[in-house]
């Protein structure tokens, strides 16, 4: 389905996403990876992560629902210009903030590399992947407009599930070492019961579910779809917490992007979000949601500096983690506001020099 006019529904979806990004980070700057997992504030931060881990996979899902009609034409791949300005502008922030307030010294080489590996905003990896995507959308849709049948493009998006979701489920436990199933953290070793070669490839599986539901909405009563997310939240929290008690969080399989948590909470969270009427919301709300939503990707960027400033004041302040938690709802918002703030005058410069451009083609002819 072609988007022909705006929806404020993915507005909304959009603004959840931005604020879920912001949400997660509040425990990278908290040290909760390099704390021991036990007790009850390790805990509620550990149902943060998994609640708002759905972040990033909710922009790749609405990258389907929104890309799924586009083709290969010169049109499509110019629009990656104005999300390359918004990286390069973000970026010079970023680096900017840290020679001047970090007294960190970048090198002009490091600088260039910086920015072709999409690390000069530190929060940039996302653009990494996301630039390949958006090359491969014009064939991916050819792949998905080509399959004739609903019960086909269950069959792609199943069968994607199967092979980066599933050995997400199975291959993280150790079968061998002795009261490895009962206490896992005892080790980080497992046996692969389900081949995870493919595990990579999740941000298709994202794409292609988005396609699938713009084109097969997935209508579920919000009092079933909201209760199922906070559900899984606890349940899928409380085993990540158990699997790392007593040691410091290990990156594993089963709490990643692709995991079976992220996904299934992924897919509920959308749909919940998608069905909520939009159409009664106040005009008020509408303009807000449509402003975040517009320069969700500059507020992903700089939060990075917001993330700095915030935090790093919160921890000379208030040293004890115990008292920053219940200060999680004040703190996102607060960088959350400044990051929106310098995405709006990214945004502001980014229609100056469109406007620019757009004078200087009509003089040119």
């Amino acid at each position: 389905m072609e988007q022909t006019k705006r929806s404020e529904r993915l507005d909304l979806i959009r603004s959840v996403a931005v604020l879920s990004v912001i949400a997660v980070h509040f425990c990278l700057n908290n040290q909760y990876y390099n704390r021991i997992v036990e007790g009850e504030v390790m805990l509620l931060m550990t149902y943060i992560r998994t609640a708002f881990m759905v972040c990033v996979p909710l922009f790749m899902v609405l990258t389907g629902y929104l890309m799924n009609r586009k083709k290969l034409e010169k049109a499509f791949y110019k629009k990656a210009f104005k999300i390359l300005f918004i990286y390069i502008v973000a970026s010079i922030l970023c680096i900017l903030y840290q020679i001047v307030f970090l007294d960190v010294v970048y090198p002009f080489k490091d600088m260039v590399f910086a920015f072709l590996g999409f690390s000069a905003a530190p929060y940039g990896w996302y653009l990494e992947m996301y630039f390949g995507l958006f090359l491969l959308i014009p064939f991916l849709n050819f792949i998905y407009w080509n399959l004739t049948s609903k019960k086909q493009k269950q069959s792609l998006v199943l069968i994607l599930f199967i092979l980066t979701v599933l050995p997400t489920a199975t291959n993280i436990f150790d079968f061998y070492t002795a009261g490895a199933i009962l206490n896992p953290a005892l080790t980080n070793g497992y046996q692969q019961v389900l081949p995870d070669y493919w595990t990579g490839l999740y941000p298709f599986l994202y794409y292609f579910l988005g396609a699938y539901l713009s084109e097969y909405p997935v209508k579920l009563k919000k009092r079933f779809s909201l209760p199922i997310y906070v559900l899984l939240v606890v349940c899928f929290g409380t085993f990540i917490y158990w699997k790392n008690y007593g040691r410091t969080f290990e990156w594993g399989i089963y709490s990643e992007w692709n995991s079976l948590a992220t996904v299934s909470l992924t897919f509920f969270l959308f749909v919940f979000l998608h069905a909520v009427p939009m159409e009664k919301a106040p005009i008020t709300v509408k303009k807000i949601l449509y402003s975040i939503s517009n320069v969700s990707l500059g507020i992903y960027l700089t939060s990075w500096i917001l993330d700095q400033v915030i935090y790093s004041a919160l921890e000379t302040r208030i040293p004890s983690l115990n008292i920053r938690i219940l200060l999680f709802i004040p703190t996102v918002f607060a960088v959350f506001v400044g990051s929106y703030v310098l995405a709006v005058l990214i945004e502001g410069f980014y229609l100056l020099v469109k406007n620019w451009r757009s004078k200087s083609s009509e003089i040119s002819k």
